[in-house]
């Protein structure tokens, strides 16, 4: 991409001009990226998910490096900040999530367990979004709770299906899941915006 050229990522509006490159999501913001040398760009499409991905690449001023994956399929388009060694998209693949994954909503990835660890403890159904929060927001919702057994361990989340769930999120299409055991792990890396509340209406505080 070259400087004072502007693109869009399906609803991601990408604006390089002068030593700045904003990234907007129609009015909402993204992200900024200040003393920008060079932007880097590959994009590809992934038939078997229906999404489009592309990588950016941000060379700044002071020799460092930002990298931001942006992904669409056909309900919303999503921005993340990824490690900025990643060159190329299958690294990025590979960092994201671990293989292995059974199925995947978003950020969030549902792998097959064997076994609870031994240090597990059982969360009850009315605690769960909140003990859940980290990995699934309150925006990923198991339908019906109480066809499911929520456990935690050191940061670790586990559900045991028993009967078939549904797992829910207003932006994504609905995933089923048969009984059985599963873990479910978040995505490496930052969702953009880094600040809460945009949605909700709540007073927007910057994260870090």
């Amino acid at each position: 991409m070259k400087i004072g050229n502007d693109e869009n990522f399906f609803g991601i509006s990408i604006h390089w001009h002068g030593t700045t490159a904003k990234l907007r999501r129609g009015d909402e913001f993204v992200v900024d990226i200040a003393n920008v040398t060079e932007l880097s760009e590959e994009r590809r499409d992934v038939p078997e998910s229906e999404q489009v991905v592309m990588l950016l690449r941000f060379s700044l001023a002071d020799g460092t490096t930002r990298a931001l994956f942006l992904d669409s399929d056909p309900v919303q388009s999503n921005a993340r900040e990824v490690a900025a060694h990643l060159i190329g998209l299958d690294a990025v693949f590979d960092w994201l999530l671990e293989p292995g994954y059974l199925q995947r909503q978003g950020d969030v990835g549902i792998y097959p367990a064997r076994a609870l660890p031994s240090e597990s403890r059982l969360i009850p159904v009315s605690d769960y979004a909140q003990v859940f929060e980290p990995i699934l927001s309150r925006r990923h919702t198991l339908q019906p709770e109480d066809a499911c057994q929520f456990h935690a361990a050191d940061e670790r989340f586990y559900v045991r299906a028993l009967a078939p769930v549904r797992l829910v999120h207003p932006e994504h299409h609905a995933l089923a899941l048969p009984a059985g055991l599963y873990e479910f792990r978040g995505a490496r890396g930052q969702p953009l915006p880094f600040f809460t509340g945009l949605r909700e209406g709540e007073q927007v505080a910057r994260e870090g």
